[in-house]
């Protein structure tokens, strides 16, 4: 058995040791700092992610929001076709109507002549009502 004294010589000195330590040192800084690096672009990474699907959320409402206002926007045009039809129908009829008027005999347009009450019918409301023109 051989017991050494001395230390084994090593083939680096000193000043290539410290060196070597603190190139070691920068590498551990260097090394958080990629990995604190890394952890914050995958926050953003996730974030992103996060914005995206919203996006594509808010883009599906606005497609089915588009579709069912498309679909209301028929409706209306219909109902205001509907509308013009039935105006234009009773503009026609009024038309008509006027036409028949101007050229009806005058003794057709005044109202019908009402027929005279009936004695009873007389008595009756002239017991319900008061003596007519009766002074105030």
């Amino acid at each position: 058995m051989t017991t050494f004294s001395q230390p084994q010589d090593s083939p680096f000195t000193q000043p290539q040791l410290a060196l070597v330590a603190s190139f070691e040192t920068e590498l551990d800084v260097r090394l958080q700092d990629i990995e604190l690096r890394e952890r914050e672009l995958a926050q953003a990474r996730a974030a992103f992610e996060s914005q995206r699907e919203q996006l594509e959320a808010v883009q599906a409402e606005y497609e089915a929001r588009r579709g069912a206002l498309a679909e209301r926007d028929r409706e209306v045009e219909a109902t205001l076709v509907r509308l013009r039809d039935e105006r234009a129908r009773l503009v026609t009829l009024s038309m008509e109507l006027e036409s028949r008027l101007d050229g009806a005999p005058p003794g057709r347009i005044s109202p019908p002549v009402r027929a005279a009450m009936p004695i009873s019918e007389r008595e009756w409301w002239s017991k319900q009502l008061g003596t007519p023109l009766e002074p105030a």
